[in-house]
């Protein structure tokens, strides 16, 4: 009778620390504010042209739709190959839920 023993690796792997940002918003501009303020304290910085071109073009999502953006994020000036990622999903109640991350 032969055994089989299957070897299992275990990889530890680097975890990001967690973005901390305001998930539900009143308006739009609020969830868009936020988004702003987390790039900011990331170290990055976003050009008002981009959230101009991006984000204020096409208005707010009503309910049930969901606005995406992908915002160009600089570091001392240089451009990133990193980009932020931000989607805002119109709520029934009326609300906007913020979705956010930088990859």
């Amino acid at each position: 009778m032969i055994i089989l023993t299957t070897r299992i690796k275990l990889f530890k792997t680097k975890t990001e620390k967690k973005m901390s940002y305001e998930i539900q918003h009143n308006s739009y501009s609020s969830a868009v504010t936020e988004t702003i303020r987390v790039i900011q304290s990331k170290g990055f910085e976003v050009s008002d042209e981009e959230i101009f071109q991006h984000i204020s073009i096409g208005g707010k999502p009503g309910i049930g739709q969901t606005k995406r953006a992908s915002l160009e994020i600089a570091k001392g000036g240089k451009v990133q190959k990193k980009a932020a990622q931000m989607q805002v999903y119109g709520l029934d109640s009326g609300r906007f839920e913020l979705n956010f991350y930088i990859l």
